[in-house]
């Protein structure tokens, strides 16, 4: 029972991986990257102006990875709630955060990813 649980809350947690702006933030994030590598590198540009540049590309890197860290966050905190509730249910014998913790859990979490979305993207 335990490990049906586990795998639904795994189907779950890659849906809303995949659903979520993540992707997108990442791309904004590297996007920054690249922008603040051509203004270090540019001999062109003073090392003033390079101050002034770099500490606002500063705040939209922080405020990116906080994003990011956010979205990862929610997920977790969606998958955690998840496990309270299934070991809520009658039959629960073994914790179902104690089998996500556990190795094989954690290769039953990630065989059951991978295969559903390989599935996925081919069906969708």
């Amino acid at each position: 029972m335990v490990y049906l649980a586990v795998s639904l809350i795994t189907i779950v947690a890659v849906e809303l991986f995949l659903r979520l702006p993540l992707s997108r933030l990442v791309r904004e994030l590297a996007s920054v990257l690249q922008k603040v590598t051509r203004v270090i590198s540019s001999s062109a540009i003073s090392d003033h102006w390079k101050e002034k540049v770099l500490l606002r590309y500063a705040g939209g890197i922080a405020l990116t990875t906080l994003k990011i860290g956010a979205v990862l966050g929610g997920i977790g905190l969606v998958v955690f709630v998840l496990c309270l509730l299934a070991d809520m249910l009658p039959g629960a014998g073994t914790s179902t955060l104690d089998v996500f913790a556990s190795w094989s859990g954690i290769a039953l979490a990630t065989g059951i990813s991978v295969v559903y979305y390989l599935a996925r993207s081919r069906l969708v």
